[in-house]
């Protein structure tokens, strides 16, 4: 039973009035600049892959500076379900709302009652004490409020939140001083959760270590020989080499390997399904499927992953191909290539340079907001030493340096600008989002993009 979330059924006119009063939260929160950086769940112009790639560019970047990373991933048992009502009203209060709408908000929140329904029997009425209602319009963003106040608590460690998932990121020159660094931390984030009556559960959470590819092997010596580990009081996390993370599976040596795997094995699972229903269904329901059921999983944080070795992308790229003939109703033995410019689809290599140079443009004109920043600096110097063969016309290209390790050419901060040089000056100059969007594409589908490895 402690997997069952009770949903609020809402009446039209409370969805209304909820949805008036939410706006009118929203917009102070936004004009006043009160909500966190670190916060990219329910917010306008947000989405998972800002703090996925600002978190795996930041381990990137730890790593090739030959540094130890370490992230942990933290579970809050029931978040939405127990949030203390007088101190969400208290947080309203503090960030600047007036009584009187502190009042109504109290209102909106007390006498609320729930039951169970099953089997045709109706449970007692049981007053709800705690939480925001589950379902509603207004329950995320009170959510956001309430946490609003957790990163401040935070000395040595980044946190980035995505509603109530929280990761804790550091890094550092040795073991001994990144852990430090974060028990010191865990106190106080410890401190934070148990004096707004929220439980961390020590079994959902877990952290990585992240080290280069040579030194992985070493970190467990390392580990064991210092007796080194992350807790809370006496709970101690566990750690684990491989961890999921807003749908993203992360390993320890900054390898895609695992996340590969795993969205093949839910591709190839719905290109059966495909085949199947192929005999019976038109072209253009297959596409809608496709888009629906396969595409949406290769799509997924595209930027952050799909740079990856081509001998680890090749599976993904044959089951892709393979779906777009079943679309097409195609021999299997068919060239792909037609179909996909018959059908306007992006192959994985034109999708993932696609996907990178929208996440650049938006991350350059600041659409996105950030916690930890991406460096994309544009050139503005005919005589930088950071684009080789420089000339006049190169002004105006994205900035990068050479990595240190091969795996850190897998980074956005080199991996955006390596696409991004490569568009025309009037694509790169465009100012809609929309425009560039579609200009893109169609110079991606006529154009191969030079591959990073």
């Amino acid at each position: 039973m402690g997997n069952y979330r009770l949903i609020s059924l809402l009446s039209w006119i409370n969805k209304i009035f909820e949805s008036i009063l939410n706006t009118r939260l929203t917009n102070f929160l936004t004009g006043n600049a009160i909500l966190c950086k670190n916060q990219f769940g329910f917010r306008k112009n947000s989405n998972t892959l800002i703090p996925l790639g600002e978190l795996i560019n930041y381990l990137y970047a730890a790593v090739d500076n030959g540094n130890f990373g370490c992230c942990l991933f933290l579970d809050i048992a029931k978040a939405f379900d127990v949030l203390n009502h007088d101190i969400l009203l208290f947080k309203l209060e503090k960030v600047g709302i007036p009584k009187n709408i502190v009042n109504l908000f109290n209102s909106y929140l007390s006498n609320r009652f729930q039951y169970i329904a099953a089997n045709g029997i109706d449970s007692d009425l049981n007053l709800i004490k705690t939480g925001v209602p589950q379902g509603s319009i207004l329950g995320p963003t009170l959510f956001n409020i309430f946490v609003n106040d957790l990163p401040y608590y935070a000395k040595h460690c980044n946190i980035a939140m995505y509603a109530d998932d929280v990761a804790c990121f550091g890094r550092a020159k040795n073991l001994s001083e990144l852990f430090q660094n974060f028990n010191l931390d865990l106190e106080k984030i410890s401190l934070w959760y148990n004096s707004n009556h929220l439980v961390i559960n020590i079994d959902k959470s877990n952290y990585i270590v992240f080290a280069s590819r040579v030194m992985t092997g070493k970190v467990d010596c390392l580990i064991n020989s210092e007796n080194l580990n992350l807790k809370i009081n006496s709970d101690i996390f566990n750690r684990v080499s491989t961890a999921k993370y807003l749908g993203l599976t992360i390993s320890a040596d900054l390898g895609w390997e695992s996340h590969i795997d795993n969205v093949l094995t839910k591709v190839n699972i719905q290109i059966g399904m495909l085949n199947r229903i192929k005999p019976f269904a038109p072209k253009k329901i297959l596409l809608t499927y496709y888009y629906a059921n396969i595409h949406s999983h290769i799509f997924y944080a595209l930027p952050i992953w799909g740079a990856y070795y081509n001998n680890c992308t090749h599976s993904l790229v044959i089951a892709q191909k393979r779906a777009i003939r079943l679309v097409d109703k195609a021999d299997y033995l068919a060239s792909s290539d037609p179909i996909f410019i018959k059908y306007k689809v992006l192959n994985f290599y034109k999708l993932w340079s696609h996907s990178t140079l929208c996440f650049v443009f938006n991350y350059l004109n600041s659409i996105y907001h950030s916690n930890v920043p991406i460096k994309l600096c544009r050139n503005t110097s005919a005589n930088s030493n950071y684009i080789i063969d420089m000339r006049a016309r190169n002004v105006g290209l994205l900035m990068f340096g050479t990595p240190r390790l091969n795996s850190g050419k897998f980074a956005l901060a080199f991996s955006g600008p390596w696409v991004w040089n490569q568009l025309p000056e009037v694509i790169r100059n465009e100012a809609n989002y929309n425009t560039f969007k579609k200009l893109s594409k169609k110079f991606i589908g006529l154009n191969n993009i030079k591959k990073l490895v």
